[in-house]
């Protein structure tokens, strides 16, 4: 039984192990710095816990001991059915990681069938935390209309929803716990550290009555698509990507990384969700793909929100409409969408404002769901479609109007929402 791995985290040791819980219980000695010590008495072994993964197989076991040197609680991760393809973050490093992650991916994309499905794990203070990444989700992420090295995932972290973000160096996870899988947790993977979050608003809704989302707003005829758009997209053939041009305002201070994990990975997974589903009701695809364009505008990025609402997104449309004269090729205009993405509610009194069914939006850096709602409304989403529901926990679907303090995000559109989604793209 060969320790396998040894490192500090909030004032715990952890050793990941191979073998059965009873090998664990009986064994003389643990190896550490490359030192063997005795353990003296039963009390020093004796098991504090088990908790098993029945999806990985991993029994984590924890053991009190006494030795004089560390004092600690050691926390023993067992493997009953030993992956040798699982990597373990503290051990191996991030970067291992990434590669194997893209390693599998690129063999699913070239060779139909097989597998890419990534495992490993990473410890935190409530234990071994064990991912599988199942698939590499069909959205690209551009810098001012260049690729980049950064990938959206879908995966799971002991078999719960979560979504993967990756670049070359450092893994940002986004995951859901708790009761109704209505909890989400993030964690940063850099070298062979994580460091873990909750991911929390930085508007609370009022305790006592919550606060209005945003603005819906019908789009005024000097945005309407022309009567070209129209001839675009009735000529369109294939299933063009959808494009949203993002520009984050100078006071924003997430990273594109960060952005995309708290605010647009979910909503990417709906899109590619709404599209499967039309797909299995027998119809052809809505969309090839997503691409999501961080741009760059001086204007645009320095523009001030502080003002009315309503008047702040016509004089923000204006801006961006001459953005995309210059910068984007015409092409559908149901597909291209430009999205102003602010630090602070606009005018101090919306979290966002957006077109339905027009070009143009802007969101607050908020709760998860901020973006994805006024995405939702440029896809002709509405507020009269949302709903509030309850899933061991009540929640609120993205383009619920009002937030309540004591609700938590679905994460999801309603079906309603979807259908209307739907029949907007397919037009």
């Amino acid at each position: 039984m060969d320790v396998s791995n040894l490192f500090y985290m909030n004032m715990r040791i952890c050793i990941y192990l191979s073998g059965d819980v009873q090998k664990v219980k009986q064994r003389k000695t643990i190896d550490y710095f490359g030192r063997s010590r005795r353990i003296r008495s039963k009390a020093e072994r004796s098991i504090a816990s088990v908790k098993v993964n029945k999806e990985s197989g991993t029994t984590t076991v924890a053991i009190f001991t006494n030795l004089k040197m560390l004092g600690l609680l050691f926390i023993l991760s067992v493997s009953s059915s030993v992956n040798a393809d699982r990597l373990i973050l503290e051990k191996d490093g991030v970067r291992q990681i990434i590669a194997q992650i893209k390693a599998k991916t690129d063999a699913a994309t070239t060779q139909p069938g097989t597998a890419d499905t990534t495992q490993f794990v990473f410890q935190t203070i409530e234990g071994v935390q064990v991912v599988n990444v199942v698939l590499r989700h069909a959205a690209r992420i551009l810098i001012n209309g260049r690729s980049s090295n950064i990938q959206l995932h879908q995966a799971n972290v002991d078999g719960h929803g979560a979504m993967l973000i990756l670049n070359d160096d450092a893994i940002k996870i986004t995951y859901k716990s708790g009761v109704g899988q209505l909890t989400l947790s993030h964690a940063d993977l850099a070298g062979k550290k994580a460091r873990i979050s909750k991911a929390d608003p930085e508007n609370p809704a009022n305790p006592e009555g919550g606060h209005g989302i945003d603005i819906e707003l019908e789009t005024p005829s000097k945005y309407r698509p022309t009567l070209i758009d129209m001839r675009i997209d009735a000529a369109t053939v294939g299933n063009p990507p959808i494009a949203i041009h993002i520009f984050k305002h100078h006071d924003v201070t997430e990273s594109i990384e960060q952005l995309l994990l708290e605010h647009f990975s979910w909503w990417v997974q709906q899109m590619n969700d709404i599209n499967k589903r039309h797909i299995f009701q027998g119809n052809d695809p809505l969309f090839s793909d997503i691409v999501l364009n961080f741009a760059s505008d001086r204007e645009i990025q320095s523009f001030d929100y502080r003002g009315d609402p309503e008047q702040n997104l016509r004089t923000l449309a204006g801006k961006m409409s001459q953005y995309k004269a210059t910068n984007v090729p015409r092409s559908s205009y149901r597909r291209v969408k430009f999205l102003l993405i602010t630090e602070n509610a606009i005018g101090g009194k919306a979290l966002g404002v957006a077109y339905i069914g027009g070009q143009y939006a802007m969101a607050a850096d908020d709760d998860d769901q901020v973006i994805a709602h006024e995405l939702g409304h440029l896809f002709n989403g509405r507020h009269e479609d949302a709903d509030v529901v309850h899933n061991g926990r009540w929640c609120e679907t993205i383009l619920t109007w009002l937030h309540a303090a004591f609700r938590a995000s679905c994460h999801y559109y309603t079906d309603e929402n979807k259908d209307a989604i739907a029949d907007y793209l397919k037009r």
